[in-house]
């Protein structure tokens, strides 16, 4: 009788066991990727020297894995003579108050139009014409039969080799992805205006996965 207590004594913590590993993964949502606001949206203004403006320090230590962040820069002089330029660049560091260097191991996405055509209604009597801008980790290859053997698109990858920082006139957004692993502990974005009276409204975050589902 002792002998089959213990029995259900064991099955029942290792059922309690199982239980609650599934409930903490299922609460991760199924370890859908976390998300950090890098920069958030501000003005940054510039009417003579070019000026550094910093983001806060972020800790990404917990991260694993390539990590994604899309960037946003716009100006308010799209219509100017001479252009104003804003330029961002990504350091990290290991201890997060000195030692900043600059990201170079850095992949660019490639912004990519595809347009589609849609009929619809029952004689496919309307049009719908979209175009989607994605932002492509690399280049899309389509396939073509006669040489392929079979149909459809492959992904060709960008390289991790890049240098993380972009220039940008009156507009610009960038997708950029980078191995967390092997960056340092914290980020930091910087901005670089430049141009007179110029005014820029930016913005960053970036969202990968993390360890054990935790932030």
């Amino acid at each position: 009788m002792n002998f089959t207590k213990q029995i259900m004594f064991g099955l029942f913590a290792l059922a309690a066991s199982i239980f609650t590993a599934s409930a903490q993964g299922n609460f991760d949502y199924f370890a859908a990727p976390k998300t950090i606001v890098i920069s958030p949206p501000q003005i940054l203004t510039q009417s003579a020297a070019t000026t550094l403006q910093t983001t806060n320090v972020a800790n990404i230590s917990r991260f694993l894995g390539v990590a994604v962040m899309d960037i946003y820069s716009i100006s308010n002089s799209a219509g100017a003579a001479v252009l104003p330029t804003n330029t961002f660049t990504l350091y990290s560091s290991i201890t997060g108050t000195n030692n900043w260097i600059q990201m170079t191991n850095v992949a660019f996405a490639t912004s990519t139009t595809i347009i589609t055509t849609n009929y619809v209604g029952t004689t496919n009597s309307a049009v719908i014409y979209t175009t989607n801008t994605f932002m492509v980790p690399g280049t899309i290859s389509n396939a073509v039969v006669a040489l392929n053997g079979f149909s459809g698109q492959w992904t060709q990858p960008a390289p991790f080799t890049s240098s993380a920082t972009g220039n940008s006139g009156p507009t610009a957004n960038w997708t950029i992805g980078f191995d967390s692993d092997n960056a340092g502990n914290y980020i930091q974005l910087v901005w670089s205006t430049s141009g007179s009276n110029a005014v820029y409204n930016t913005a960053a975050i970036m969202r990968g996965r993390t360890k054990q589902g935790l932030y």
